[in-house]
């Protein structure tokens, strides 16, 4: 395990300190993961906002806020998979997908508007939505196989 993973350990045991019961820290880690949800529609809804309010190309830069989840998702993904399997995907409710959605057509409209290259917006446009279903399938299929192997290669541990 690398120290970068046996520091996160030591995070844990600190976070768990904060609290006095299994009880607590369950509570805690529920509450992590609403934070974790409430979070990542904040961010979109931070992207959308910063595509609209940046002038012209510079609305691209709306798009690095997305780095911030991704980067927290991996790194605890990578954590995690040492520990037990990672999670199935999300299942979105309707609700949620239509959040996403309207987040999202904000902020790839915001995008389209500012870039005046009438080309480039409308290719962004179409690749934007074509990427994002396409990732969307991959990364669920990969969460799917990424479950499978994590649960093989621990079971493998537990019978040696």
């Amino acid at each position: 395990m690398s120290s970068l993973l046996e520091h996160y350990d030591k995070l844990l045991q600190r976070s768990e300190q904060t609290v006095d019961d299994e009880y607590q820290t369950q509570v805690m880690h529920e509450a992590n993961t609403l934070y974790t949800i409430f979070s990542a529609y904040v961010t979109c809804a931070c992207c959308a906002l910063l595509a609209w309010l940046l002038p012209g190309k510079l609305s691209l830069l709306s798009m690095i806020p997305l780095i911030i989840p991704w980067a927290a998702y991996l790194e605890s993904s990578r954590w995690m998979k040492t520990k037990a399997p990672r999670p199935r995907p999300w299942n979105f409710t309707k609700r949620e997908i239509a959040l996403l959605a309207v987040l999202i057509g904000l902020h790839i409209s915001g995008l389209g508007y500012h870039v005046s290259d009438a080309g480039f917006a409308t290719g962004g446009f179409l690749g934007a939505i074509v990427g994002g279903v396409l990732g969307g399938t991959l990364m669920s299929t990969k969460m799917r196989a990424d479950r499978k192997k994590d649960q093989a290669r621990l079971d493998a541990e537990l019978e040696d």
